[in-house]
């Protein structure tokens, strides 16, 4: 089996510079770079930057996945969300983190090696909204529409409708026949018949 890597980065309390944008291209000549984040694969390689110098830096949100049953999500919020005694009972020593700079908390949690591998049952992250609907459940069509709802919000926040428009009717057109799927879009106020 080969080797898959999911790196996802998201800028969302500002977009990224130009500036900012070339420093990142510099480590990646095959990454999606736009203001709102970076996005890339690797399959024989890795990402050649530290994930943590970038949220501190850069970016608001990380999600990283491999198929060897490692994950990792990174959060980075303004102090005042949070209380340092508040957040004092949450650290382990192996999966959560928690550190603080000048203006920001970064909440760091990690799941390497684990048993429970239907949680990465797929390649890679990029179609977890499609392999939700796929599963044909009343359950799965409610995770695939909360998750293309905050898709969409993003989208509202650091790009434009007309893109998440345009990625969602590539999303319908494989499920076009899942009349439950399009009746919650309509629903939840995504589609239109």
């Amino acid at each position: 089996m080969s080797e898959y890597q999911y790196y996802e980065f998201a800028a969302i309390d500002r977009p990224l510079t130009r500036a900012e944008m070339t420093q990142l291209r510099a480590v990646s000549t095959r990454a999606e770079i736009t203001p709102a984040g970076f996005v890339n694969h690797y399959e024989w390689g890795d990402l050649k930057a530290n994930p943590a110098d970038w949220m501190r830096r850069y970016f608001d949100a990380f999600v990283y996945t491999a198929n060897w049953c490692s994950c990792r999500l990174a959060l980075r919020m303004p102090l005042k969300t949070f209380k340092k005694s508040e957040l004092k009972p949450f650290p382990t020593q192996h999966t959560l983190s928690i550190e603080a700079s000048d203006e920001h908390w970064i909440i760091d949690w990690s799941l390497d090696e684990s048993e429970d591998h239907d949680r990465f049952g797929m390649e890679d992250g990029s179609g977890a909204i499609d392999a939700q609907a796929q599963r044909g459940s009343a359950s799965g069509y409610q995770q695939a529409v909360r998750a293309l709802a905050e898709l969409a919000e993003g989208y509202a926040l650091t790009s434009s409708r007309k893109e998440f428009d345009h990625g969602l009717r590539r999303l319908l057109v494989r499920h076009a026949k899942r009349g439950a799927l399009i009746r919650r879009l309509i629903d939840a106020g995504l589609w239109s018949e």
